[in-house]
């Protein structure tokens, strides 16, 4: 077996192949940038090449579903004697926060490595996405995230998870500097250009983040984030069409929402049959309607979005639930085909 040629600080990586080692460092910085197909195919040419490795094994698993993964995890423990006993405690942590789960577990093993090997950017950003997407604690994420880009400034996972943390908080002139820095770190990767465009969509400027997309695709045709993203844009533009459609009572926006064979399950009303019978009810009945999307799911053929969302219709709280919105693509866009609503 070969020790690692890593940085001094950072921690050991156990492989008794170079090529593995390079399919590796690949899969691993793929997969912290949530880039599956890739890392996938980086990680299992590692494999190939070292059947023994544990590390490779360990992210494999974690880009696994939760079937496959176990098969994965017994690899990585059946060869836990060949490597350092440090990388023996990533094995336990990756099982206290994959397969238990014990979250804590591995927040204390992460913790302890990262104290340890005080130039590794890895670590760190194993703790943040921990703290992150396990606990959701976006502060002490955050902190992680600084941590690991104060270690290797030129560390792209760390922008683009500071990004996202603040994305989601809505600072978005913070989310802007790191998705930019990340992008101008890693012009070649989709998920720089996913990101801008994600930024451009919260802005409501729709053209500029479609634009983001398709720059992600041209680098990565099968980058299904920016394909489902593009699906988003056009869904989001629909749906503010209707909210002023509602509000204005203008039936025939509404009537161009909707498919011709559209059926809408809406509470306290009969089923709404035709885009005509829908735009007619919305017309008869103005009102201020918000409507947002929680969740996405584009059919593998692409001609078929389930959106998952929340409405508020008027101001009061007795005016709010959930909507389930099926979505068929035509010549003439995107449009709802199927949509029911319920009260909370």
């Amino acid at each position: 077996m070969t020790a690692t040629r890593e940085l001094p600080g950072h921690l050991p990586v156990t492989t008794r192949s170079e090529e593995a080692r390079r399919y590796f460092q690949v899969g691993r910085m793929m997969a912290f940038q949530y880039q599956s197909r890739r890392a996938v195919a980086a990680l299992d040419a590692a494999i190939a090449a070292d059947p023994t490795f544990v590390l490779a094994y360990l992210h494999r698993g974690g880009m696994s579903d939760p079937v496959d993964r176990g098969e994965y995890f017994e690899q990585a423990r059946a060869h836990r004697e060949v490597v350092t006993d440090d990388e023996g405690l990533m094995v336990d942590a990756f099982h206290a926060f994959l397969w238990e789960p014990r979250v804590d577990d591995a927040i204390a093993i992460f913790t302890d490595l990262a104290e340890r090997y005080p130039s590794d950017p890895y670590l760190p950003t194993y703790l943040g996405l921990r703290y992150l997407h396990n606990l959701g604690k976006p502060a002490e994420a955050r902190a992680q995230f600084e941590r690991a880009l104060e270690r290797d400034p030129e560390f792209v996972p760390a922008r683009l998870w500071l990004g996202q943390v603040a994305l989601q908080a809505g600072t978005l002139d913070e989310a802007e500097r790191h998705f930019t820095a990340y992008l101008d770190r890693a012009p070649q990767e989709p998920r720089a250009h996913d990101c801008i465009g994600l930024l451009r969509q919260r802005q409501g400027l729709y053209d500029e983040a479609a634009a983001s997309y398709r720059a992600a695709l041209d680098r990565d045709p099968e980058f299904t984030d920016s394909h489902t993203h593009l699906v988003g844009v056009a869904i989001e533009r629909a749906l503010k069409r209707l909210e002023r459609a509602v509000e204005n009572g203008d039936a025939d926006t509404a009537e161009s929402t909707y498919t011709t064979v559209a059926r809408v399950f809406l509470p306290g009303t009969p089923t709404l049959e035709g885009r005509v019978s829908v735009a007619q009810h919305w017309a008869a009945s103005p009102n201020r309607l918000t409507l947002e999307t929680t969740e996405l799911h584009v059919s593998a053929d692409g001609q078929y979005a389930t959106e998952v969302g929340r409405f508020r219709m008027g101001d009061g709280p007795q005016s709010a639930g959930n909507h389930m919105t099926i979505w068929a693509q035509t010549v003439d866009g995107w449009k709802i085909h199927r949509s029911m609503w319920s009260s909370d």
